[in-house]
């Protein structure tokens, strides 16, 4: 990989709306981004991304947690997991029972 990796995100609030993109860098690479509302009765893009990022130099990946309302800030949290997760993996929602 010659480039950053980014992680897209459209946020929109009533009639506006905006690209936002957080970059992580040379050598990374990200899966499709889960989000996660904050609450239940959460405003459209009030939660968290959460995204797998490969590290082609370390050889492994981490799990990101962003902001879903500001994707150019820091990550929230970054757990480094102990090897490395597909490019292709991603979640299922399940209905709350």
């Amino acid at each position: 990989m010659t480039g950053p990796s980014r992680c897209h995100g459209w946020m929109s609030a009533g009639w506006a709306s905006a690209l936002e993109t957080h970059q992580f860098g040379p050598g990374k690479v990200t899966s499709e981004a889960t989000f996660v509302a904050r609450h239940q009765s959460a405003t459209e893009g009030d939660g968290w991304l959460l995204t797998y990022v490969y590290d082609g130099e370390r050889g492994g990946s981490d799990l990101v947690i962003l902001d879903a309302a500001d994707l150019r800030s820091v990550p929230l949290t970054t757990v480094r997991l102990p090897g490395r997760v597909p490019v292709g993996f991603h979640g299922d929602r399940l209905p709350d029972h």
